[in-house]
């Protein structure tokens, strides 16, 4: 799975273009600070998919192996089975707990913008599901991770096993909302 650009996500939340010269602008502006022009007439450019589920799609469409196969889904899923079986050391685990941490607590924070939760409540209603299957699989998956994470203090196996458990069901979410963009996507093209 190809993981959505969040960075690209965030920055096309809060930024908009301004009508006139293009100039990135702070969505709370009223003029833009290049040219001076109005900011009222900037609007959603009518994909309602040019925030989170456009970059959901594109990262569906760039995905070349299914969800089992991807790389950080793997590295979690090898990381599970190391601390049940013994087979691996609290660094590299640590790490890998680290890396899907950042990339679970990077979505959540996409949804916790004002301007994406204003902006995700105008889209039409195939496209608010997209990102509300997206956002609960990140919660979830940072909800697994933390639960994994917690091993490295207390060595129990309960903690690893229900939050894969968690963590698995979070990328199982997060892929199916990037399979209903590129669905979108698709339609919309046709």
């Amino acid at each position: 799975m190809s993981e959505p650009d969040l960075e690209a996500i965030m920055h096309r939340v809060r930024h908009v273009p301004c009508p006139a010269c293009g100039t990135e602008c702070d969505p709370d502006d009223v003029g833009c600070p290049e040219c001076g022009s109005a900011l009222e007439a900037v609007e959603d450019d009518g994909t309602g998919l040019s925030l989170m589920a456009e970059e959901a799609g594109t990262g569906a469409r760039g995905r070349s192996v299914p969800l089992e196969r991807a790389r950080n889904y793997r590295a979690l899923r090898a990381a599970a089975d190391g601390a049940l079986e013994g087979g691996i050391d609290n660094d590299t685990y640590r790490a890998v707990m680290q890396r899907i941490k950042t990339i679970a607590v990077m979505g959540v924070k996409v949804f916790e913008s004002d301007v994406a939760r204003e902006r995700f409540s105008t889209l039409p209603e195939s496209e608010r599901a997209v990102a509300v299957l997206m956002e609960a699989g990140f919660r979830r998956l940072q909800t697994g991770v933390n639960r994994m994470e917690r091993w490295l203090t207390t060595s129990d196996a309960n903690d690893v096993s229900e939050g894969w458990r968690d963590a698995e069901q979070g990328w199982i979410d997060i892929d199916r909302a990037q399979e209903m963009a590129l669905e979108i996507a698709e339609t919309r093209e046709t």
